[in-house]
């Protein structure tokens, strides 16, 4: 068994604010960035984008100045998952920054997997992203991509 390749998306607006998800099935207070497993022939960029999409709404047409990330975040899922016929033990992922013109006020549209949506301004996405080294491991890929924090 192995660990999946996946790929989340660091969104990024004009106001400084950062998007970040909350799955069904995460406690209040729980939160992440829209993302998911690469599917058979996308690279990180493509499978971000299409799970941004899929998640939020928020389409590739609406983002700028993406940047796949060199570090990979791996984690084991707490029992093995299949998919596509493939039992997987983890995920590895990376992140994808993106900028983006869409606003605040402008709504997103939340598929079934995603119980709730927000904008985040970079200085208090900290209080937000609680798993292990899910913090640390934003901040280097923003200051990877040259977001300013």
């Amino acid at each position: 068994m192995s660990y999946r390749r996946g790929a989340y998306a660091i969104v990024v607006n004009q106001d400084g604010q950062v998007l970040l998800v909350r799955p069904k099935g995460y406690a209040k207070g729980q939160w992440t960035f829209p993302g998911g497993g690469i599917d058979v022939g996308e690279n990180e960029q493509q499978a971000a984008e299409r799970e941004l999409f899929e998640e939020t709404g928020l389409s590739s047409n609406e983002l700028y100045d993406a940047f796949v990330t060199s570090q990979t975040a791996a984690y084991a899922f707490p029992k093995p998952m299949r998919f596509f016929g493939t039992l997987y033990t983890g995920q590895a992922k990376r992140h994808v920054v993106f900028r983006t013109r869409r606003t605040v006020e402008e709504p997103l549209t939340l598929n079934d997997e995603i119980d709730e949506a927000r904008w985040v301004l970079l200085a208090e996405i900290e209080r937000y992203l609680k798993f292990p080294n899910q913090y640390e491991l934003a901040v280097r890929a923003l200051r990877e991509a040259g977001a300013a924090l």
